[in-house]
């Protein structure tokens, strides 16, 4: 059988716990301080940033549960309390803010020569400075099957078919 390092550890570690009695648990409570002791001042001299971080962190922890105190929003923010005279003159004076800047010269010319649509009308759209009516080719539906009805049902029932059988 081949041997590991770490298959010897669970070895031994199962052979500790197997073996244990009573007086053992008993004397490594007893030795714990001590143990611990030896093994921090072991890391202390090995691994010094090792030991500030855990200590930076432990300490942060500590802060975290039993220092900093929690703001209740009720008491930290609570808006004073205005008279009706008050209340009548703030909504007398208020100015709404503008949503968007206003519009530039060189802006409003983009914007007039821009093509916009007015009107929808099957396979045909209507666009402004434009006098015939121009085919929709943005939507792909240059033959207008999105308004033929028997179509429409034929699609419809093919999906239900699809979702039923499977």
């Amino acid at each position: 059988m081949v041997s590991t390092p770490v298959f010897d550890g669970i070895k031994s570690a199962v052979y500790v716990i197997l073996n244990l009695t009573p007086a053992k648990v008993w004397d490594f409570i007893i030795q714990a301080p001590a143990n611990y002791e030896k093994w921090w001042f072991g890391l202390l001299r090995d691994s010094p940033q090792h030991i500030l971080i855990e200590t930076s962190l432990i300490v942060f922890i500590l802060w975290l549960v039993l220092i900093r105190r929690t703001v209740d929003p009720k008491k930290a923010s609570a808006p004073p309390k205005l008279s009706a005279k008050e209340i009548d003159w703030l909504v007398d004076t208020w100015q709404p803010a503008p949503l968007v800047p206003p519009i530039s010269d060189l802006d409003k010319a983009l914007l007039s020569s821009t093509k916009t649509i007015e009107r929808h009308e099957g396979k045909y759209l209507t666009v402004r400075g434009i006098k015939n009516k121009v085919l929709n080719a943005s939507s792909f539906d240059f033959f207008a099957f999105s308004e033929d009805l028997e179509i429409k049902q034929v699609g419809y029932f093919f999906l239900l078919k699809i979702v039923y059988l499977h």
